[in-house]
């Protein structure tokens, strides 16, 4: 045992004297990097050049030896990936514009300074899951029972409703796909989260959980809302969607929640909720990475989440029917 372990340590030893290698190679070449991407800047060309991406790949696989092909072409996308990242960051106004949105921040909840009687909108019945959660979330509001999520938005968009409230996630249904369209193509933002959770002891220790987003016609941005959600579209080609979550994971942020579908024009349409806050500096600086490697970009709302312990009868009763 103790010479297995005496090996390793002279293994993993040979790797840091690599890695100190490696290092400073990889300054000197991001340096490079930096260059190019000032030239780039200059004459309006485009970061990403395909054809000399293939080249370069093509090239270092003929310094390895062919059963690490595979990993070699990873190792060198991902630097490829990495000074594209870089690039499009040296190339980013000093404030985007859909930051303009939450500003100035926030310092009361969604229903704070509304009518007595704010209104909400809500897809489902009377009694139904959906109108036990906006009766919870908001102070004695006038609930409005609407057939779809579609009315829903509407309801919001056209003033007939303060907020609306529209399911987004449940355990039996996943992630509601209606809403993550209208979120993206309407002028809502989401500005509170509430999650209600059944534990079902007698069914296999099972946990069911429900959750709804509310909707309004302004951002927020409070100091203490914990969540953004943000939507985009992806051209169709390899990568796409890891180039994309790059700046996420290069800015140490924990996706809550990853959605992928068609977006009917051979692409596909992405949302992301993760935790920060629109006002903290690595959370724009990685979503204005992630806006310049995709199209149709937007943040869905900075806001809290409110989570319940309850039964979740009703859910049949209009809950996405």
């Amino acid at each position: 045992m103790m010479e297995t372990q005496s090996r390793l340590d002279e293994l993993r030893k040979r790797i840091d004297e690599i890695d100190d290698q490696l290092m400073p190679l990889f300054n000197e070449r991001m340096k490079v990097v930096h260059a190019v991407g000032a030239l780039k800047g200059q004459t309006g060309q485009s970061v990403t050049d395909v054809a000399r991406e293939q080249q370069v790949v093509k090239k270092a696989l003929a310094h390895v030896e062919e059963d690490l092909h595979g990993e070699a072409a990873m190792f060198m996308r991902t630097a490829i990936a990495l000074s594209r990242e870089y690039q499009n960051r040296l190339l980013l106004p000093s404030e985007p514009p859909w930051l303009s949105a939450f500003n100035p921040p926030s310092d009361k909840p969604a229903g704070s300074g509304q009518p007595a009687r704010l209104v909400c909108a809500y897809q489902g019945l009377p009694q139904s899951l959906g109108e036990r959660t906006a009766a919870r979330l908001f102070d004695q509001p006038t609930l409005v029972p609407l057939e779809t999520v579609q009315a829903v938005f509407a309801a919001v968009i056209g003033r007939q409703a303060d907020f609306g409230l529209v399911p987004i996630e449940d355990t039996r249904l996943g992630v509601i796909s209606e809403t993550l369209g209208l979120l993206h193509i309407s002028d809502c933002f989401i500005v509170r989260r509430a999650t209600v959770v059944d534990d079902i002891s007698g069914q296999d220790m099972q946990t069911s959980r429900a959750s709804f987003v509310v909707v309004g016609r302004q951002a927020e941005a409070l100091a203490e809302s914990r969540l953004v959600a943000i939507s985009f579209i992806l051209p169709d080609k390899a990568g796409a969607l890891c180039e994309a979550l790059l700046p996420i994971a290069a800015a140490v942020l924990n996706m809550r929640s990853l959605s992928v579908r068609p977006d009917g024009e051979g692409g596909c349409g992405c949302f992301i909720e993760l935790e920060g806050n629109i006002a903290d500096k690595n959370v724009v600086t990685a979503l204005q990475q992630v806006a310049a490697v995709s199209r149709q970009f937007k943040v869905l709302g900075c806001y809290g989440e409110a989570v319940w312990d309850g039964p979740l009868e009703g859910m049949t009763k209009g809950f996405c029917e």
